[in-house]
């Protein structure tokens, strides 16, 4: 699902993406791989209607794991959006930490 993106050009910069466990979304990644110019505008037109102002997401935000964890300071730069997108994204592996390893993104579902 998508749940937030990180502006950027065409609106998208990366997209913020998660699965439902439970009632909960958890998120997964921070997505860019896939994502062409022609993409990010189609994606940006898709999900603008969605936007709202609180995060959808139950995990964030994240310690400083890595120097792409979406910790409360990339917060504040995120457009969040209603979780009512699915996209198709393909992945090596899931890591222990149940993130996605290598993901790419390859389509808007539905």
């Amino acid at each position: 699902m998508i749940g937030g993106y990180i502006p950027g050009s065409r609106g998208i910069g990366e997209l913020l993406i998660g699965e439902y466990q439970g009632e909960k979304l958890i998120f997964l990644k921070r997505l860019i791989a896939g994502l062409t110019p022609h993409l990010r505008a189609e994606i940006y037109e898709a999900i603008k209607g969605l936007r709202t102002p609180k995060c959808p997401f139950a995990n964030l935000p994240e310690t400083k794991r890595s120097k792409y964890a979406v910790t409360a300071e990339v917060m504040r730069e995120c457009g969040w959006v209603k979780p009512e997108r699915q996209c198709e994204v393909e992945f090596i592996e899931r890591t222990k930490g149940g993130s996605l390893r290598h993901a790419e993104f390859r389509r808007l579902v539905g």
